[in-house]
């Protein structure tokens, strides 16, 4: 499911088309992640290629010397920090600001003195309140188990998608990503789905089997896959 949820995404990438894929670490899990799923992975991103995908670790996904990131052929057009501190890639126009997590965290958020263009910044597992005031057009934030956004005393708005799969309740209902367009002086940015799980609760009576079931039936979403 979470493989064909990821290869959605980048189809969609691919049709808008993007200018550049961002994920905010949790790309796997490296106490369990295998070399097909990597291999999986940079093949997903190759057929990005040109588009830039730029990659901050998280906290499942850590860099370190033996890390995949670190060992792992990834393509040429995949962009990765590999320090716990705050740096910049720059493409046509576009700064992005972000960070590794290894077992350190920076303090504070980015200094966007260097870079040109617009300057956005993505990273894992820390609060909004980091990006105030750095003259951020848009913050990207991963580590959260269900989606949020604010827009800062500054003006620079705030997403977080959650898990592009939902695994389970804790996940809020489905997975979700972020499309964002990023104009002159100007924002839009949407919550999206690619994924084909949800998760609904509720009550029902366990009065009478067949009614029982009937209900549950009733309490099935009318656009549900089997």
């Amino acid at each position: 499911a979470i493989r064909s949820a990821f290869r959605r995404l980048i189809d969609r990438c691919l049709a808008w088309p993007a200018d550049a894929l961002l994920v905010a670490g949790g790309l796997f899990d490296a106490d369990r992640v295998t070399p097909e799923s990597l291999a999986f992975l940079r093949d997903c991103f190759a057929d990005l290629a040109p588009i830039p995908v730029v990659i901050a670790p998280g906290e499942s996904d850590p860099y370190g010397p033996d890390s995949p990131y670190a060992r792992f052929p990834w393509p040429p057009n995949v962009r990765i920090f590999l320090a716990p501190a705050w740096q910049f890639f720059e493409f046509d126009g576009l700064t992005v600001h972000g960070f590794a997590r290894t077992h350190l965290a920076p303090d504070g958020g980015p200094d966007t003195a260097g870079g040109g263009g617009v300057h956005i910044a993505i990273a894992h597992g820390v609060p909004p309140a980091v990006m105030e005031g750095k003259g951020l057009a848009y913050a990207a934030l991963g580590g959260s188990r269900e989606p949020f956004s604010e827009t800062l005393a500054c003006g620079t708005p705030v997403w977080a998608p959650g898990p592009l799969e939902a695994l389970g309740f804790d996940d809020g209902p489905s997975g979700a990503y972020i499309e964002a367009e990023i104009g002159a002086g100007a924002v839009s940015a949407a919550l999206c789905s690619v994924s084909r799980a949800r998760y609904v609760s509720g009550a029902l009576s366990a009065d009478g089997a067949d009614e029982a079931a009937a209900e549950l039936l009733r309490a099935i979403p009318a656009d549900a896959e089997p």
